[in-house]
C-alpha cells in the first residue's frame, strides 16, 4: 500500500511518478507547475482557515450566556481544538509539499528547451517532443508487457521507479523463469518461493 496521510504527493512520488511520467524536461516542468498551482490555492484557503478557527474559537470561549449554551459551546471548542491538530499538520505538509516542488522545479529549469517565464506558451512549445517519446514508449511497454504476460500500464508505472532495471525487473524475469520452469515439471507449489512475501505480522496461509 502506499502510505501518504497527510500531503497530496511525497517527494519520491512527485519525483518519479508525476514529473516521470513525463519524457521531456519541458513537460515535466509544466505538469508540476499545474501541481504547484493547486498547492497555493491550498495554502492560501489554509492561511484562511486559520483566520477562522481563531475567530470560532474566541466566539466559543465567550461563556455569557444561559447554561445549556455555555455547555454547547465548550463542547464545540473542544471539537475545533481536536480538528486543529489534524488540520495544523495538513497544513505544515502542504507547504513542505510547495518547497518540494519549487525545489523540483529549479532541478529541471537548465534542462529545459523552451522559455519557463511563460507557462502558457511552453505548454503549447513542448507538445510534440514530448508526444513523440510517449508515442515510442507506449509501444515499447505494450511489447515488454506482451513478453512478460503483465499489462503495459503497469509496465509502464514500474519503469518510472528508479529500482526498476536493478530490482524489480530481474525479479519479474525470475519469476517468468519459475513459472515455466515449474508448469513444466508439474509443480506449481514451487512458484511460491519466488512470490514476494507482503506478511509483515505471523501468516498461516490455508492448507
Amino acid at each position: 500500500m502506499i502510505i501518504n496521510n497527510h500531503r497530496k504527493h511525497s517527494d519520491f512520488g512527485l519525483r518519479y511518478f508525476i514529473a516521470g511520467t513525463c519524457y521531456t524536461p519541458d513537460a515535466a516542468y509544466v505538469l508540476l507547475y499545474a501541481q504547484l498551482e493547486q498547492i497555493e490555492m491550498d495554502i492560501a484557503a489554509g492561511e484562511a482557515a486559520e483566520l477562522e478557527q481563531e475567530a470560532e474559537e474566541i466566539r466559543l470561549a465567550e461563556y455569557k450566556t444561559n447554561k445549556i449554551k455555555k455547555l454547547k459551546n465548550k463542547a464545540e471548542l473542544i471539537k475545533l481544538k481536536a480538528a486543529q491538530k489534524n488540520f495544523k499538520i495538513n497544513f505544515e505538509a502542504t507547504k513542505k509539499e510547495y518547497k518540494s516542488l519549487l525545489e523540483l522545479m529549479e532541478e529541471l529549469k537548465p534542462q529545459c528547451k523552451y522559455d519557463t517565464s511563460d507557462i502558457l506558451q511552453m505548454e503549447q512549445d513542448m507538445q510534440r517532443d514530448e508526444w513523440s517519446e510517449e508515442l515510442k514508449a507506449r509501444a515499447e511497454n505494450m511489447m515488454m508487457g506482451n513478453l512478460l504476460g503483465i499489462g503495459y500500464d503497469h509496465i509502464a508505472t514500474m519503469r518510472q521507479h528508479p529500482d526498476f532495471h536493478d530490482k524489480i525487473l530481474p525479479h519479474l524475469v525470475s519469476v517468468s523463469d519459475t513459472i515455466t520452469t515449474a508448469m513444466q515439471a508439474g509443480k506449481p507449489k514451487h512458484l511460491l518461493e519466488k512470490l514476494t512475501q507482503n506478511f509483515l505480522l505471523d501468516h498461516k496461509p490455508n492448507d
